[in-house]
Formats: structure tokens, sequence, C-alpha cells
């Protein structure tokens, strides 16, 4: 009995921790800094003000609509790769932001509160890319770059 309750125990510890999230180039930056790795080198934290002139997030309001007497907004976020190399991972932080559901998110992944690419996705230097969602319309939306990969 011990056995199959040591068993067990173990069990769940190997599911949590295989759960938990941990994002590529995680520098494991104070708040208000970004994770930004270059070129395969280790993470460097950088200000927030500092990666906006490589990397930058544009947040636009498409529409808003009530459903069922809820008050919702469906925002367009876009990516603008100022880099010089392309990037192949960007963890966007969501915070406040309410999703309406899975259904209303499009061309981005959620991963935990965060926004991430759709695998294989790659921003080439110059380009943008743009993912957009529906959120329920209680805080005027907000993101930012919690950790970028530039190679």
């Amino acid at each position: 009995m011990k056995f199959l309750t040591l068993f067990a125990t173990l069990c769940l510890c190997v599911a949590l921790s295989s759960a938990y999230y941990s994002p590529p180039c995680d520098g494991h930056c104070a708040y208000g800094e970004t994770s930004v790795c270059y070129h395969d080198q280790p993470a460097v934290c950088l200000g927030h003000h500092r990666v906006v002139e490589q990397v930058r997030l544009r947040i636009q309001v498409t529409s808003v609509f009530i459903e069922d007497g809820i008050s919702y907004k469906s925002i367009q976020v876009e990516i603008d790769n100022q880099s010089p190399g392309r990037i192949t991972h960007i963890a966007i932080g969501t915070e406040y932001l309410q999703i309406k559901d899975t259904v209303s998110i499009r061309n981005v992944q959620q991963v935990e509160n965060d926004f991430i690419l759709p695998d294989g996705q790659v921003i080439e230097t110059g380009l943008s890319y743009t993912f957009s969602c529906t959120i329920k319309d209680i805080h005027n939306p907000s993101v930012y770059i919690k950790n970028v990969i530039i190679v």
C-alpha cells in the first residue's frame, strides 16, 4: 500500500511539472524588462523601451459588440520586426485581458496568459505579423513583449 501511495504521488509530481509552461529564452527578468536572445546566445534582460525600438506591437480595436448582455472588443495586434534578424519566437504578455473563448483567438497560440507565435511561424526583418482575438470589454487592451528570440 505504501508503494502505491508513493507511486501515485510520484506520478502526480511528474504530471504537474510537465504541465508547467517554460518559454524559450526565459532570462527570469524583473517586471518591466524583456528577455531577449540573439543568435542562440543566453538571454539578456532589456528594458521594454530598448526592445520596442526593434520589435513593435500595435493594438487596434476593430469592433465592439454586446452578446448575451456582455460587452466585447475584437482586437488586432500587429508585431512589427525592425530588428536586424528573424523573430523565431515571441511571447506576448496579456495580464488583464479576458479572452472571450478559444474560438475567438486567430493566428496565434495562447499558453497560460501569453500569446506565442504558431509553431514554425517566423517574422522576417522588416515584416510584420498580425493576430486577433475577442476580449471582454473591461479594460483598455494592453499587451507587452515578455521574451523574444531574434536569429
